[in-house]
């Protein structure tokens, strides 16, 4: 990836926590560092949507179901805090 372009200028991330997801897209291949990455968001970043969701796809693409639900879990968590959506539809 080209360093001088910003690929995320669309996130309202910290640089910081865009440039761990951008390292962890970078580092794919790299299974343990990858998601090293993916981890180090989620520790430092603990409930951004940006990153619950790009940790999402990340475990989804990996084929680690049991981990991208508890994350699918922690994003619906979220939007129904945000947009105080009631925990009962009926």
């Amino acid at each position: 990836m080209d360093p001088t372009h910003d690929y995320a200028s669309w996130s309202q991330l910290p640089a910081a926590a865009k440039q761990l997801l951008l390292l962890a897209a970078e580092h794919w291949d790299e299974n343990a560092l990858s998601e090293s990455y993916i981890e180090q968001a989620l520790e430092e970043y603990d409930g951004e949507l940006e990153v619950l969701v790009s940790a999402f796809r990340y475990y989804f693409y990996r084929s680690r179901s049991e981990r991208a639900l508890t994350l699918a879990d922690q994003v619906l968590e979220r939007l129904q805090q945000d947009a105080s959506l009631p925990r009962a539809w009926e």
